[in-house]
């Protein structure tokens, strides 16, 4: 059984750029990331600065929405279920 199955998840959101001539962009902080975690297997997220590690820990733990793909914690949905989620995550 998979703790953690994450399916093509990805974070977007909009910035500002510019000091006085202010125009908005859509930056990708993650774009399509799947992976398994199996019950009893050790798992490592590792990346450069920026990479988005923080912000797939975030849609894990329901602090974020992902903005695309699903994922699953312990069987339960991180955006349906988040209550669910938050009780069995430490």
């Amino acid at each position: 059984m998979a703790v953690i199955e994450v399916e093509a998840i990805g974070r977007s959101y909009r910035a500002r750029t510019g000091i006085t001539r202010k125009a908005a962009k859509e930056v990708e902080a993650v774009r399509g990331v799947t992976f398994h975690v199996e019950a009893g297997e050790l798992f490592g997220l590792l990346g450069p600065n920026g990479a988005g590690k923080t912000t797939t820990i975030k849609m894990l733990i329901t602090l974020l929405l992902p903005t695309s793909g699903s994922a699953r914690v312990l069987g339960h949905d991180v955006v349906a279920e988040a209550r669910q989620v938050r009780r069995r995550v430490g």
